[in-house]
């Protein structure tokens, strides 16, 4: 089932982060992927020490910001979505 795909999409992140030498997480993440998917894969990126940069709106760079990836790159809009205030 879906969860069966998760899992299968981690193993081949954690696969894929063996031999990386860094990962760019870009763009809105589709209906049914869980908010919290950019996070993860920074969390899994950092215990291999492979940077990460983040380009993500709104819920998922809060929430990836929270795993300390190596860069973000928000434009003005999702920076000021995410940081609750407004940015001139």
């Amino acid at each position: 089932g879906e969860q069966r795909l998760e899992d299968l999409l981690h193993a081949a992140i954690e696969n894929a982060l063996l031999q990386a030498r860094a990962v760019c997480l870009s763009g809105s993440l589709a209906p049914q992927v869980p908010p919290d998917f950019y996070a993860r894969v920074v969390q899994k990126a950092n215990a291999f020490n492979v940077p990460v940069v983040v380009d993500a709106p709104k819920q998922p760079l809060a929430l990836a910001l929270k795993e300390r990836p190596f860069l973000v790159k928000p434009n003005v809009e999702e920076a000021s979505a995410t940081l609750g205030f407004a940015l001139s």
